[in-house]
């Protein structure tokens, strides 16, 4: 029997640290949530109460912040088809695009 006291105390101990180091850890990570947080809530307070150059340039800024929405048209390759037979379907479309650029440059 005296040979398990080691292992007892061990297993107490681990059943009482592990939780209180946890809960120590776990309240300074909350702190550091809750003053990001309050520092998020300072800036969103700010830009509620912002200045008219202050809008003026988040109106400027909005107008380069447009969402852009890639299609298949917009692709120049997929991993769903082998690249060679890409570059066979698109031969075409690559042609026609380096005629423009040549027409462009001769106008």
């Amino acid at each position: 029997m005296a040979s398990l006291y080691p292992a007892l105390l061990a297993y107490g101990s681990g059943f009482l640290g592990i939780p209180l180091v946890r809960y120590f850890w776990l309240k300074g990570r909350n702190r550091s949530v809750e003053v990001r947080n309050e520092n998020r809530q300072m800036r969103a307070q700010a830009l509620n109460q912002a200045t008219p150059d202050v809008l003026n340039k988040i109106a400027y800024a909005r107008q380069f912040a447009s969402e852009t929405i890639v299609d298949e048209n917009d692709l120049a390759y997929t991993s769903e088809r082998d690249l060679t037979e890409q570059e066979l379907l698109r031969a075409d479309k690559v042609d026609d695009e380096w005629k423009q650029r040549l027409e462009q440059s001769n106008s």
